[in-house]
């Protein structure tokens, strides 16, 4: 019969086995916690480039303004505004007729 390992000799190797596995372990965790953050890094940069490619003027025209069509629209009243966003001009629908206000609020259409 031949002898087997002693106790001890085992012992200290799974300690050692175990030392080794836990260190392996820290590393992968610290991997994936690295991994968040290039994810969340990648999000950004195609983002920006998005953002920097539009507003270079790289897309066509027609994917920045798409047609306006529509059948029927109703609305109480139109409001036509300068591009500084100051009311110009509003048209109403009401019993009496069409009316057509100035920013003052004169009626436009209103014939002295």
């Amino acid at each position: 019969m031949t002898p087997g390992p002693d106790l001890a000799s085992v012992v200290a190797r799974l300690e050692k086995e175990n030392r080794n596995l836990v260190t392996r372990l820290e590393v992968l965790e610290k991997q994936k916690g690295s991994a968040v953050a290039g994810l969340i890094a990648n999000a950004v940069l195609i983002l920006s480039a998005v953002l920097l490619v539009g507003y270079l003027g790289f897309f066509p025209p027609g994917i920045l303004r798409l047609p306006l069509q529509a059948r029927t629209v109703e609305a109480d009243e139109i409001i036509l505004n300068c591009r500084d966003a100051s009311a110009r001009a509003r048209v109403v629908a009401d019993s009496k007729g069409l009316h057509a206000f100035d920013d003052s609020g004169k009626d436009m259409l209103r014939r002295p």
